[in-house]
């Protein structure tokens, strides 16, 4: 039975690899028009949690554990501690050890606004887990509030494309009056 578990998991993991690559090209093609980070925070985080939700659905309908749901929460709190932990360190060790760069400088708004957002989550899930029962109410909650981070992300997309475009305008303008100036004295 372990041999048979310990081949499946290898089997598993090879498809996923294997997955990869056409989910790559495919997250490219649907998010060409989103930054990468508005890219990163729904289209490929929507694709790197299916492995949870088909381990959730397994345990639910092969192992019909819906009474103690173990399986799906020690599944997703471990994913969000690998997400949120091993994964950043593994390629800063990376990016140093192979002189690719000597430090990692991580922007002070990303790190504030997705930190604060996966805190603030992770207490909701956790009191939300602390309860007695779960009810589709507390997945609308958890889904709104996704729904309201990848809201947020796009919206912040949108105005940083308009203020590039209107600095983009502003420096074209100052070319131009350097052009008509330099004009006027030659």
């Amino acid at each position: 039975m372990i041999l048979l578990s310990l081949f499946l998991i290898a089997l598993c993991c090879i498809i996923i690899w294997r997955a990869s690559d056409g989910f790559e090209t495919a997250s490219e093609y649907l998010g060409r028009n989103l930054s990468e980070g508005v890219r990163g925070a729904t289209i490929n985080a929507i694709g790197s949690s299916m492995p949870e939700l088909f381990t959730t659905l397994f345990f639910l309908f092969v192992l019909k554990d819906k009474d103690g749901f173990a399986g799906g929460i020690g599944t997703t709190a471990g994913s969000a501690i690998f997400n949120g932990m091993i994964i950043p360190a593994v390629v800063i060790l990376i990016v140093v050890f192979k002189r690719i760069n000597s430090s990692v400088t991580i922007s002070r708004k990303v790190l504030l606004r997705d930190g604060i957002a996966l805190l603030l989550c992770e207490l909701v899930l956790i009191f939300i887990i602390g309860g007695n029962t779960l009810t589709w109410v507390h997945g609308l909650i958890l889904m709104a509030m996704y729904a309201a981070y990848a809201f947020y992300m796009l919206s912040s997309m949108k105005k940083n494309r308009n203020l590039d475009e209107i600095q983009d305008k502003e420096e074209e303008e100052e070319e131009e009056e350097e052009d008509t100036d330099k004009g006027f004295f030659h």
